[in-house]
């Protein structure tokens, strides 16, 4: 094989995020990603200081704390995440739906193993 077409296989591996966590190799961070979502959209658990069903979004540790219905976030299983199902099924948050990127951030960052990071 040539150099030049070993450059580009090695070019487009590295931009699909081949070898990388997660889908799309581009790791999701709690602290500039998910969290900037949930404190921008889900004011009644954010802006209360009762929040319905006592789940506090402010903070990584109050998430992972969860509510009164039990954990929210299942590391590495958004499909048995509560948090991921009620935003994709658009229940949550009910006045405005998240937009499919957001959704798709938290899924993704769950999948990775919804660290703090």
């Amino acid at each position: 094989m040539n150099i030049g077409l070993l450059c580009v296989i090695c070019g487009l591996l590295a931009s699909s995020g081949c070898g990388h966590g997660g889908s799309g190799g581009n790791r999701v961070s709690y602290r500039e990603d998910v969290r900037t979502v949930l404190l921008g959209a889900c004011r009644c658990h954010v802006d209360n200081l009762t929040p319905p069903g006592g789940l506090d979004l402010t903070h990584y540790e109050s998430l992972m704390k969860g509510s009164a219905s039990g954990r929210q976030v299942v590391a590495a299983h958004p499909e048995s995440s509560n948090l991921y199902r009620r935003v994709s099924r658009g229940e949550m948050p009910p006045t405005s739906p998240l937009a499919p990127e957001d959704i798709r951030t938290i899924g993704k960052w769950i999948e990775q193993g919804a660290k703090n990071n």
